[in-house]
């Protein structure tokens, strides 16, 4: 038999081998599943492989057509995709300043014609009409094909997979997320294969490929940072299945939707670890061995009322059991923490996880408190520091929202910022889930804002589709001067001007070769010509010092195009220095991406400008700000994820993998974005935020979940309805963040505090009543911290017009509480329960405390007592009008 695409000779074999698998375990169920893909190639047979989540379908394609020397177009498939662009459509391009209609071949046409294998990832979420379009694909591989949906009129184009294959994966009906079963018409054209899942030694196997850049390294000598040790991994691995074992039971896992763990949780593990672990061991080591680190600790504790010679890190700095190995092992507990633990919303689920690893990677106690008292340090103006957590500052940030309201920086909020910036340090996708008021969306905005991110919201709900994620094709018409194309423009020149200066400016002018002088000097040339042309002053009255053939009278939009080719020279002239060691290479990849950047918007600007030059209207793919931000290293949040259709989000699961693509088959030219090509931005991040609670949100699939680092967060006031007035009760209210939340808002006011206990007391038992009272559960008006915030931003408000605090208080209350209930016995059952949070011992002694504390004289004690006794009468009287 004869292929198309020949097998390569043994000894090729054997060097791609080498090449193929560097990076992957070939355990024996992978050689079988690649056999299976070779026997199908000699075939010429479509091959479908099945499986679930996490398997290894799509890697045993890639692995495959890499060892035979191939390429291997991969597309996702969802249900927005279409036959046109699969196979091609008639589009309106210009061709030497002529609008003409021409034939567009699509992404499977394009493959084949190159002689690559097409790899349909999730193939059962495709369309109907898509399904019966491949199918003579499918039944005839052999055999040239009419292209769908070519004209008549025009000479008939053909397609064959003989110099191809085409192979399908898909998950399981089960998965969710709007999959089907295959039509059996369609079913019956692939060879089906049913993967099987690994052995256990297989899954230590792979477990030791994927840890192996952080275990030692076989020449001490090397300077490798050891992060696991063999034994630690053997311990891992051993609490994963215990706690995978744990899941299929139902042990845990029971609420807060579907979990399932595999193989791409220990990868998920390792890039915590990777991105984490040393700055963690770090970090702490300064904590035991730094006397003045040390000191704030201990000075923190004796604040709060502890031992000052009690600190953890007192502890052990005075047993000298802090070795590299107790650090080690406590950045990978809790790191396995973020990874098993913090994804189940039960606490009792979280405690059994949590068992589990204490048995694999058991802690001194001394050890697992070390680093517990957190704090933020932006004191550094390149670094962050969360905790623990050490990130990275951007120079400045684009902003697309107005500026966040910085968070109260409590100890439950630092937590959830260490934890969250360790996610992201992990280069994974993130899916925060909770309920309403759970600080999801404000806590990411909170960490883009310390670390000067650029974070792009992308809010989903049930009519997002697929063109709002990736682009669409809209009609352009724009004069040459137009005020939206001249703001893009000069955003995207300054920007890239400082790209150039900043980037290669500190390692030119600190050096005194010839040619580095000379290349700082053209870099100076090139910026202060480049500002010029950004100005507004006539050409003939400026000296460029270039010849940059612009007529006197050139548009803003021409010499904006002028100045990008001079920063496109300079870029290219700074790379030829890199090349001779005169620039570091990590200089020249930034410039690589600045000069991409330019040379894609000049090339659409100036096609606008010839188009705009000749009054005609044009087609753009206009990409969609999460193209951008993946393209220039922005952070994404896509709020209420569960809210947009499930195949819309599908769409979206190739560029949550460890090696993230995002095909545009939507574009004409079907540019496929990787990190290899540098379509990825390395600094892009992905978010998510869910809330299972919503009426209208959708059930995420396991495909989805499974790609993603999940992260669950607590209702800012859990625990709330739980505490009562007692003396008791008033220190675990002063210990909750809601009371600290709360509190902000009374900074300045005297016994601000105290007015914040009243509040945070009085909305747990509104709470309470809410979820147990039949009068007010069925009402449809939720109690969340929002109300909570809104009363205590009602009750400032009457402070600033001179309202006593505690009565401002009774009166937020009620607006915010009792105001909203229809019911006549609902608002006195709410009525009540505020008597009885103002008469009981913790508002009322913290009242007298402060009347005998104060410094302002005798209006202030009297003010409070004053104010409690003016509350008490209005929602007395509140109370006897409501019955």
């Amino acid at each position: 038999m004869q292929l198309a695409t020949p097998f390569p000779s043994v000894h090729e074999a054997v060097s791609h081998f080498g090449q193929a698998t560097q990076s992957v375990q070939l355990t024996s169920t992978l050689v079988t599943n690649m056999a299976r893909i070779f026997a199908a190639a000699a075939s010429k047979s479509p091959l479908l492989l099945v499986g679930p989540p996490g398997a290894g379908k799509t890697l045993a394609v890639l692995q495959t057509a890499k060892l035979v020397g191939v390429a291997c177009a991969r597309i996702n498939c969802s249900q927005s995709i279409t036959v046109e662009q699969l196979f091609g459509s008639i589009m309106l391009v210009v061709r030497n300043g002529v609008r003409v209609f021409e034939w567009q071949d699509g992404s499977i046409t394009r493959a084949l014609r190159a002689g690559c294998w097409v790899l349909l990832d999730e193939v059962n979420l495709c369309p109907p009409e898509v399904l019966d379009a491949l199918s003579p694909l499918l039944q005839h591989s052999d055999r040239r094909i009419p292209i769908p949906g070519h004209p008549a009129w025009t000479a008939p184009k053909f397609v064959s997979a003989s110099s191809g294959r085409v192979l399908g994966t898909m998950n399981p009906a089960s998965v969710g997320g709007n999959r089907g079963r295959l039509p059996r018409s369609i079913a019956n054209l692939f060879t089906r294969v049913q993967l099987s899942e690994c052995s256990e030694d297989e899954l230590l196997e792979i477990a030791q490929c994927l840890f192996q850049e952080l275990l030692p390294h076989p020449d001490p000598s090397s300077g490798r940072y050891v992060a696991i040790t063999p034994k630690q991994l053997q311990s891992v691995f051993e609490a994963h299945l215990e706690i995978a074992k744990l899941v299929n039971d139902r042990t845990v896992g029971v609420a807060g939707g579907r979990h399932e763990l595999n193989m791409r949780d220990l990868a998920k593990l390792r890039d915590v670890l990777r991105g984490t672990s040393r700055d963690f061991a770090d970090h702490c080591r300064l904590l035991v061995d730094s006397p003045s680190e040390r000191g704030h600790h201990t000075s923190t504790q004796a604040a709060s009322g502890g031992d000052p010679q009690g600190t953890p890190a007192g502890s052990l700095a005075r047993s000298g059991r802090t070795a590299s190995s107790d650090l080690r092992a406590l950045a990978l507990r809790r790191c396995a923490e973020l990874v098993y633990s913090a994804q189940f919303p039960d606490p009792d689920d979280q405690a059994r996880i949590c068992k589990a690893l204490d048995k694999a990677l058991p802690l001194s106690p001394e050890l697992s408190l070390l680093a517990s008292t957190l704090s933020a340090d932006t004191s550094f103006p390149s670094i962050l520091r969360v905790g623990t957590v050490f990130m990275q500052v951007e120079s400045e940030a684009e902003s697309t929202r107005s500026a966040p309201v910085p968070l109260v920086h409590t100890s439950s909020t630092l937590a959830r910022l260490e934890r969250l910036g360790a996610a992201i340090q992990s280069e994974r996708g993130i899916l925060l889930e909770g309920p309403a008021c759970s600080g999801k969306t404000a806590l990411v905005t909170e960490l883009a804002r310390l670390a000067k991110r650029t974070l792009v919201v992308i809010p989903l709900h049930m009519d997002t589709e697929v063109s709002d994620l990736i682009g669409q094709w809209q009609p352009v018409y724009r004069a040459a001067d137009d005020s939206a194309a001249l703001v893009e423009s000069s955003r995207l020149l300054e920007r890239s001007m400082l790209d150039v200066i900043g980037l290669a400016g500190p390692w030119l002018c600190r050096s005194d070769t010839p040619e580095q002088n000379s290349a700082f000097m053209r870099v100076i040339q090139c910026i202060k010509t480049c500002a010029l042309l950004q100005g507004t002053a006539a050409l003939d009255s400026l000296s460029l010092g270039t010849d940059l053939d612009l007529p006197a009278d050139a548009s803003r939009m021409q010499r904006a195009l002028a100045a990008a080719k001079l920063l496109l020279v300079q870029c290219m002239d700074l790379r030829r220095l890199s090349g001779r060691n005169a620039l570091p290479r990590w200089v020249a990849s930034e410039l690589v991406a600045a000069e991409r950047k330019l040379r894609r918007w000049r090339a659409q600007a100036k096609r606008e400008v010839e188009q705009a030059a000749r009054h005609e209207l044009a087609f753009r793919f206009v990409e969609s700000p999460l193209v951008n931000a993946v393209r220039n290293g922005h952070w994404v949040l896509l709020d209420n994820v569960n809210c947009a259709p499930p195949d819309v989000v599908e769409r979206l699961n190739s560029l949550l993998e460890e090696d993230p693509v995002l095909g545009l088959h939507e574009h004409a030219d079907g540019e496929e974005l990787t990190r290899a090509n540098e379509g990825v931005h390395p600094r892009f991040r992905i978010i998510a935020c869910a809330n299972g609670q919503r009426p209208e949100a959708h059930k995420l699939s396991g495909a989805f979940l499974n790609r993603m680092l999940r992260i669950w967060l607590a209702p800012l006031d859990a625990g709330l309805a739980e505490v009562d007035g007692s003396e008791a009760g008033a220190k675990a209210l002063d210990a909750h963040d809601a009371t600290a939340i709360t509190a902000f808002a009374f900074a300045d006011v005297v016994g601000g505090q105290q007015v914040a206990r009243l509040l945070a007391l009085a909305h747990g038992k509104a709470k309470k009543c809410f979820e147990s009272s039949p009068l007010l559960a069925g009402h449809g008006f939720p109690i969340t911290f929002r109300n909570l915030l809104n009363a205590a931003k009602f009750a400032r408000h009457l402070v600033e017009q001179g309202r006593s605090p505690t009565a401002a208080a009774a009166a937020g209350f009620i607006r915010n509480y009792v105001a909203g209930v229809e019911p006549q016995e609902g608002r006195a059952r709410l009525l009540s329960e505020l008597v009885c949070v103002l008469k009981c011992p913790a508002v009322v002694s913290a009242t007298s405390s402060v009347s005998a504390g104060a410094s302002q004289g005798a209006a202030g004690p009297q003010a409070m007592v004053q104010g409690l006794q003016l509350a008490m009468r209005e929602v007395e009287a509140a109370c006897a009008a409501s019955v």
